[in-house]
């Protein structure tokens, strides 16, 4: 696409904790759609990072696809973006894209990934019939690091080579369409002066962006979010004169009618991949270091999950026995109670009956009831002389 052709979509490009997110609100707020399904507000990013989740989701699976992620500084693999085994994640970009966003008007995509995904994402836009422009964000480069350095431990020399990368990566790949540049102080400093300049850089056609939102921008962007400030950009031990002459170029490209120097650039990002030549086997060394202890410790972790699993079961066998043995004692308490109870009765009819025997009344009534059991078996009284061995039998079993 050349300039003159009218956009009708934007990438914002930019490396993470450079403004980013601020320059997509406001683009937003200006009339450009960031489609429904956006990424929360994070305790790192409060006002929001205006990215659409099944994007970032899907750029990460992209990565680690080629044997990469967002903080890998090495070269991407040659010719990665034809691989036969990445049409999944076209399809599944193009169907996001096609989703959120709907033709007739301007919409924008923001994620920093997308500064190394350029060569993916352009042509599916070509075969969506898109002409698409980028928007390249700017910051600082010691303060991006020194962001990084608080938010995810990393070191200042390993985020300012992430840096490079990310934007000479995306300068390169975006040669040839329309694209615009701004940077984060412009934007703290003057935003409707820097998106003016946006503004007036891109062929927008009729689709027209409102710069008369001064009270909702007052509401998120602030100098107050910014905790890493540094003034210029000097070669120290912190940098190198890369950094700063891509820093420099690209900050002149922003005030310059989008003019840059490429073959500076051009020939940054050739020393580079001479360097690389010593400093990514040794990368790729610790990487391999890395993946094996994290093999090593993942298989501590099952092996102490199992543990955890086994003395689990254990607890659970003698909570069971405990529970078996206190239902036994509850059991043997209620039979002894019952016992006692039945033992206590016992005594109590005994003592009854002692003293029923012991009393006058059944001392002066024993006659009558020997002679009432003596005829209940049958015993007849013998005749004076005569003797009966059947009676006495029938006697003895009635006195018994």
């Amino acid at each position: 696409m050349t300039k003159q052709e009218t956009i009708d979509s934007i990438l914002i490009l930019g490396m993470h904790r450079s403004g980013t997110s601020a320059v997509t609100r406001l683009l937003n707020l200006m009339g450009v759609d960031l489609g429904e399904n956006l990424l929360a507000p994070q305790d790192d990013n409060v006002t929001g990072f205006w990215e659409q989740s099944d994007i970032v989701a899907v750029n990460d699976k992209l990565l680690v696809s080629i044997g990469s992620d967002w903080s890998d500084v090495r070269d991407l693999r040659e010719q990665w973006w034809n691989l036969e085994a990445l049409k999944p994640y076209r399809r599944e970009i193009k169907g996001i894209l096609n989703k959120e966003f709907s033709d007739g008007k301007l919409w924008g995509v923001k994620d920093p990934r997308i500064c190394r995904l350029l060569p993916f994402y352009l042509p599916i836009m070509r075969e969506m019939n898109r002409n698409p422009a980028c928007i390249m964000v700017l910051r600082n480069p010691l303060e991006v690091a020194g962001s990084l350095h608080v938010r995810n431990g990393m070191s200042i020399e390993h985020a300012l080579l992430l840096w490079l990368k990310y934007m000479l990566e995306a300068e390169r790949n975006s040669r040839g369409i329309a694209r615009a540049w701004v940077s984060y102080d412009s934007l703290l400093n003057d935003w409707k002066g820097a998106m003016r300049l946006i503004i007036e850089s891109l062929p927008l056609g009729t689709s027209k962006l409102n710069l008369g939102i001064g009270q909702e921008v007052d509401g998120f962007l602030n100098s107050g979010l910014r905790h890493h400030r540094f003034g210029s950009l000097n070669v120290s031990a912190l940098t190198s004169s890369w950094v700063k002459s891509v820093y420099d170029a690209m900050r002149a490209a922003e005030t310059g009618d989008g003019k840059i120097d490429l073959v500076l650039l051009d020939r940054i990002g050739h020393e580079m991949s001479e360097a690389k030549l010593l400093y990514e086997p040794v990368i790729a060394e610790f990487i391999a270091d890395i993946n094996e202890k994290e093999e090593k410790l993942g298989s501590l972790h099952d092996g102490i999950a199992e543990r955890d699993g086994a003395i689990t079961a254990l607890h659970d066998e003698i909570g069971a026995l405990r529970g078996g043995i206190a239902e036994r004692d509850q059991s043997l308490r209620l039979n002894q109670l019952a016992l006692e109870q039945l033992s206590a009765e016992l005594t109590e009819k005994r003592q009854l009956l002692e003293s029923i025997r012991t009393s006058r009344s059944w001392q002066i009534t024993l006659p009558l009831r020997v002679t009432a059991r003596l005829l209940r078996h049958g015993v007849n009284y013998p005749q004076p002389g005569i003797y009966s061995s059947q009676n006495a039998k029938r006697l003895a079993m009635a006195l018994h």
